[in-house]
């Protein structure tokens, strides 16, 4: 009974100590609680970026910055409500940035396809200024600055080339080609126009300036007394014989640039990729020289003979 009394009084003692005694447990839900260190180190950190944000520090780069301070000192039960609150403001102005970025790519767009319908009717000048609002909407956009910078280097020399004769067409083809990083062509046409009698003095200063801006084209080299045309014909014979179809395939595309008509060029064209196993493709070319050359007995043996054996002229 006395065992019992003094276990029964001690119980009581230590019941009243623990009801007058809070018992003190680390709470890291307040910042209240949290050691002087930590938010030392926050507020540190937070002047490095406001640093940083004086230096020029992009949208997206701020965001990043917030996202781990929030991510690193919101568990530490630090108050950290204003970075949020700039971090969702960032996040508001970035969407509306992308937006405003995605209209101007799209009207960029719609301006840059404006102005390679200008160029390629020969309305230089018109194009150089489409180009040069497309820029102002994208300035960053490199295709759309080279365009511009070529066309600055065009209008000088001629503003507006628009007629239908060989001469406009000759003149338009290697400027667009020029406009359209393929110097090898644009020189291709500006040759092609000396030998077929074009007496412009802007083909001249075309030259010159296709050549300051690819140092590596050249005016391509044939024997005397040959066309470039005829030239580059032969070299596809000679290439499909070879075996070089991509080569044939290449001096034929130059030919049809220069002549979309021509006959022998189709053919040619159609013998390499038939030599490549492209048989459809071939017999695709080969039907639409027919239709220029109905009575061409070459095509009718490729298209209506035998699959067998090799389908390209004779080796002359």
């Amino acid at each position: 009974m006395r065992s019992n009394l003094k276990t029964y009084l001690f119980i009581s003692l230590f019941s009243i100590i623990a009801s007058s005694t809070q018992i003190g447990a680390w709470s890291w839900n307040t910042s209240d609680n949290v050691l002087p260190s930590v938010r030392e180190d926050l507020d540190k950190e937070v002047a490095a970026y406001r640093q940083q944000v004086g230096n020029g520090m992009t949208l997206q780069e701020r965001i990043i910055v917030l996202d781990r301070l929030i991510g690193n000192y919101e568990p530490l039960g630090l108050n950290i409500a204003e970075l949020k609150i700039e971090r969702s403001r960032l996040i508001l102005q970035d969407k509306q940035a992308q937006l405003r970025n995605l209209e101007a790519q799209g009207e960029a767009t719609k301006l840059y396809e404006r102005g390679v319908g200008e160029y390629r009717s020969g309305q230089f000048r018109d194009a150089l200024e489409t180009f040069r609002i497309a820029e102002r909407q994208l300035p960053d956009d490199s295709a759309i600055k080279e365009v511009r910078r070529k066309l600055e280097g065009v209008t000088p020399i001629l503003e507006i080339e628009t007629a239908q004769d060989f001469e406009g067409k000759i003149i338009r083809l290697s400027i667009t080609r020029f406009l359209e990083n393929d110097p090898k062509r644009a020189l291709n046409a500006i040759m092609y126009a000396s030998e077929s009698k074009v007496n412009r003095p802007e083909l001249i200063r075309l030259q010159r300036l296709i050549e300051k801006n690819h140092p590596e084209a050249e005016m391509p080299a044939r024997p005397r007394g040959i066309s470039l045309v005829d030239y580059k014909l032969q070299a596809t014979l000679e290439a499909i014989y070879d075996g070089r179809y991509l080569t044939a395939i290449s001096e034929c595309t130059d030919v049809l640039d220069l002549e979309p008509d021509n006959v022998l060029a189709l053919t040619r064209l159609g013998s390499a990729y038939y030599a490549m196993n492209e048989k459809d493709k071939a017999k695709n070319i080969w039907t639409m020289a027919l239709q220029l050359d109905p009575s061409n007995e070459v095509l009718k043996k490729f298209l209506y003979g035998t699959d067998r054996g090799r389908k390209v002229e004779t080796r002359r």
